[in-house]
């Protein structure tokens, strides 16, 4: 995740100073259409069941749409996916965890100029996401957990345009929260010993994002 952001700074930082891109006065204007790509972080990790980083981290890409300079309309999709090993060198036994995140979000927001170039967005965000988790343990057992989690968060972001093409973005929500979980697990004779469902309500913060915009 480190590297990925470091280089995200590093593109930012070429197309922000590449003469191709130098131009006066940035600003957003009625119609503008871009093509953005982001890291995100699920602020609040509960919104899935894992409880590491690499559950906690997601890549994706989406559109910027202004019908209106001071509107915009920004549909994405979202995902992650981790394998992960571990093996005790004492007994030999093997873990296996496969984990995979996708999904989908629509966001709706007002957007203010602040200054030259530099813009505030606000507006609601809807998110719909899957994770996925499986694993085999080093005994024999296996587990398999399934969740789809939805959203509304009110966002809160700033967006700064480096000229009329290109601009770096970051923001944060806070909302409501629908999660559906089911897990399964078998012991080490294939016997189904677990098969669980619970579904979560609550109200927090939601994720951050930090990225670019390409518009057209």
């Amino acid at each position: 995740m480190r590297k990925a952001l470091y280089g995200l700074l590093c593109v930012v930082m070429l197309c922000a100073y590449s003469p191709a891109f130098a131009e006066g006065e940035a600003k957003i204007e009625d119609g503008d259409l871009g093509f953005s790509f982001f890291l995100g972080s699920v602020i609040n990790e509960e919104f899935f069941v894992g409880e590491t980083d690499a559950i906690a981290r997601f890549y994706g890409v989406g559109v910027a749409y202004h019908p209106l300079s001071f509107l915009s309309l920004e549909p994405g999709l979202f995902f992650m996916k981790t394998d992960y090993e571990y093996e005790n060198k004492l007994t030999g036994q093997a873990d296996k965890q496969d984990r995979l995140l996708i999904g989908g979000s629509l966001g709706l927001y007002y957007n203010a100029n602040l200054a030259e170039g530099l813009y505030v967005y606000l507006g609601p965000r809807l998110d719909n996401a899957r994770y996925e988790e499986d694993g085999d343990n080093g005994d024999g057992s296996k587990r398999e957990s399934r969740e789809q989690a939805m959203s509304i968060s009110a966002v809160f972001g700033l967006k700064y345009l480096f000229n009329d093409h290109f601009a770096l973005f970051a923001d944060f929500g806070v909302g409501y929260f629908s999660k559906n979980e089911t897990e399964k697990y078998w012991n080490n004779a294939g016997v189904l010993t677990t098969n669980s469902e619970r579904r979560t309500d609550y109200v927090a913060l939601s994720r951050g994002l930090l990225g670019v915009v390409f518009y057209l």
